[in-house]
């Protein structure tokens, strides 16, 4: 694999200063990309991001306010890039928010809307922007979705139903865009151990889940970036309107049954 591939190429990350987003903009740094990092909900630490970039004498971020689910800012974002480069190489959508649900009367048909507005449409309007703006689309587009797609998570209500929408667009998307040159595919990560698990789950989770013995099926952010990257390094250009799923392979059983395999095996 060329340590060079985007070497003077420019990718996008939103919510990009922690995470899976930090650990995505570093990875593709590593291959010499000029990474812009967006960030808007709390504060970024930028010394400390920009310590992770030299740390791997990386090209440092460029590290901008921008809401995620606000066009005009998308819009103002790609103009920056745009007086750079002529082309974004490859944008991650990697922004979520929505509200917890912990109950069926706290369904309210706003917030539902307000989710899907923040945490799946962005990807749509980067593309569509980026177009108007730049005049080509970018070459790769990955979208981060997570297993509240497919299976019940804990006041996940919200946010799985617009993860749901997300990975429905990028299918559509990559119909209606089958001649041009872009690739649109959806990371469905499982359990990522991050301080974005513990502030919305509570610590109380994880210490539920190492008591039950199923923290060994947790993802590390980095685990997750490397999916991100490899679908953009060249290698899997055949993959479009695709949904990846990365869990360890969790997936294929049941938690508590395997346990009780393991136990069965061990007396």
């Amino acid at each position: 694999m060329d340590p060079q591939r985007y070497r003077g190429k420019a990718i996008v990350v939103t919510g990009g200063t922690r995470g899976i987003g930090l650990e995505t903009a570093l990875t593709f740094a590593r291959f010499g990309a000029s990474a812009y990092v967006t960030c808007f909900m709390g504060s970024a630490d930028e010394r400390a991001v920009a310590a992770r970039f030299e740390s791997i004498g990386a090209v440092p971020p460029v590290i901008v306010r921008c809401n995620a689910g606000d066009p005009e800012e998308t819009r103002a974002l790609i103009e920056r890039i745009g007086r750079d480069f002529e082309r974004i190489e490859a944008w991650i959508a990697n922004v979520s928010v929505a509200q917890l649900v912990k109950g069926f009367d706290a369904y309210r048909r706003r917030s539902l809307l307000q989710s899907i507005e923040m945490s799946a449409w962005p990807m749509i309007d980067a593309l569509q922007a980026t177009r108007a703006v730049l005049g080509a689309y970018p070459r790769y587009v990955v979208g981060l979705s997570s297993v509240g797609a497919e299976r019940y998570v804990h006041n996940y209500d919200f946010m799985a139903a617009s993860k749901s929408v997300m990975e429905i667009l990028c299918k559509y998307a990559t119909c209606r865009l089958a001649g041009e040159d872009v690739r649109i595919n959806i990371v469905r990560a499982g359990i990522v151990d991050s301080s974005s698990l513990r502030l919305t789950f509570g610590e109380a989770f994880v210490d539920w889940a190492r008591e039950f013995g199923i923290t060994d099926q947790f993802l590390s952010p980095a685990e997750v970036a490397e999916t991100i990257y490899g679908l953009c390094s060249g290698f899997m250009d055949a993959v479009r309107g695709e949904v990846i799923r990365v869990d360890k392979g969790a997936a294929f059983f049941d938690p508590f049954m395997r346990k009780y395999s393991d136990m069965q095996r061990a007396f």
